[in-house]
């Protein structure tokens, strides 16, 4: 203490009023002072107070503190759903005008219906390549210049489509076979003419998805592999490695349905409950986690094709078993995803993909790995898509296929599948 001018000290005498302990055998908080002013609430309260008063009355303290601290104020304004929107609303503004300071835009030489004209074979896909591209398997892309940028989002567009070149990717949709366009109803026929083709032909977003839920994604992965997950896949025409296919899709059935990949009944017996519990929660993880950052994305630069979900969501919820595993529903517009180790680095054209040039398929990289770019002969160069980052083109459209690579890479493909969107066409009475 400070008196005249002369430092004073303080006997450790010093007497503080004390208090009767209350009725649990417990000092009040209040007057509890015989501890000295520096040890009160932390001989309470805090971690030496259980040695001095006992455990058990120590903690329900605590936990009646911490439930005193959690019951809401009875005059704090709750925000309402309509504010609560509106606010959202207001940050994905701001979220998108922060993201184009950082894009760089690039006109292509080239017409919406040059994309068109790939034969359905993949075989003859790449006799294609070779022939109209100057492209071989052992043949090196350039990197795109503006993809050497890491921060920089890239978007690649055409020019817009000429009305002629709208009535071709019409008379294409969805790569009708046997199906005919008088299928549809004529207000869906009416509506599909007023949605205009998108001209983004292939764009790159960087950091779209965090690498954390990247990475847990590929650890589950990677544990699904070592239970003695089985493959369903056919062929070989993309890759060498499997991969996990899961959603719904309408591919190898006359009706969709939940990809029969999921169950694992091809494994052995006692390992198929495990495996479809793994694939479950990975879906689960996928729809929470990864799913709504990507749609927002694809919302920006495809907003045409989101005018499609409502009878994705529609086709997707009539499907039989679909409400009993609603992880399975990725509620449109994309109807189904494939995760995998490794890359596919055969060039080939997703075939069971839309042609309708405004449908985007979704590639993402997680991992810790060095390559694995982007190749696409027919735009001339590769583009490099590191973890986090997030690409997308009709593929159907664009032949590619994946450079080498070192590390361990996990690539996930989001899409929507074909003869799914034609049954939803079909199906619906209108889309706008």
């Amino acid at each position: 203490m400070v008196g005249n001018g002369r430092l004073q000290s303080v006997s450790n005498e010093t007497q503080y009023p004390v208090t009767p302990p209350s009725s649990n055998g417990l000092p009040s908080l209040q007057t509890d002072f015989h501890h000295g002013p520096d040890q009160t609430a932390g001989r309470l309260l805090g971690k030496r107070g259980r040695d001095d008063y006992g455990g058990q009355e120590d903690a329900s303290l605590r936990t009646k503190a911490k439930r005193n601290r959690r019951t809401p104020r009875p005059n704090v304004r709750r925000m309402s759903e309509e504010a609560r929107q509106k606010k959202k609303e207001q940050w994905r503004k701001r979220a998108v005008e922060r993201r184009k300071e950082h894009e760089d835009v690039v006109e292509l030489d080239k017409r919406p219906s040059e994309f068109f004209h790939f034969p359905t074979d993949n075989v003859k896909v790449r006799r294609a390549l070779r022939r109209n591209h100057s492209y071989t398997k052992k043949c090196e892309l350039p990197v795109f210049e503006q993809g050497r940028d890491d921060t920089k989002d890239i978007i690649l567009f055409c020019p817009p489509p000429s009305k002629k070149e709208e009535q071709e990717v019409l008379a294409s949709l969805c790569r009708l076979t046997d199906e005919k366009m008088e299928t549809l109803k004529p207000q869906v026929v009416a509506d599909l003419q007023k949605i205009s083709v998108s001209s983004n032909v292939l764009i790159r977003i960087s950091k779209a998805i965090q690498l954390g839920p990247l990475d847990i994604l590929l650890e589950q992965y990677k544990k699904l592999v070592h239970m003695g997950f089985v493959s369903y896949e056919k062929n070989k025409n993309r890759s060498d490695t499997p991969a996990l296919h899961a959603g719904v899709w309408r591919r190898y059935s006359s009706t969709p349905c939940i990809v029969s990949e999921v169950w694992q009944k091809r494994a052995p017996p006692e390992k198929i409950e495990a495996l479809s519990a793994l694939i479950r929660d990975i879906c689960k993880f996928f729809k929470l986690r990864i799913l709504p950052k990507v749609l927002l994305v694809i919302q920006q630069y495809f907003p045409e094709f989101f005018k499609l979900q409502r009878i994705i969501a529609d086709e997707i919820g009539e499907i039989e078993g679909i409400a009993e595993y609603p992880e399975f529903n990725l509620g449109g517009p994309f109807s189904t995803f494939a995760m995998k180790i490794g890359s596919s680095e055969h060039m080939h054209l997703d075939h069971f993909d839309p042609k309708l040039f405004l449908v985007p398929t979704v590639v993402l990289a997680g991992g810790n790995f060095s390559g694995a770019e982007l190749k696409v002969p027919q735009l001339g160069g590769r583009m490099p898509i590191k973890p986090g980052m997030l690409a997308a083109a009709n593929m159907r459209t664009l032949a590619h296929g994946s450079s080498e690579h070192t590390g361990e890479r996990l690539a996930i493909t989001i899409f929507l599948d074909n003869p799914l969107l034609i049954s939803a066409l079909q199906n619906a009475t209108r889309i706008l």
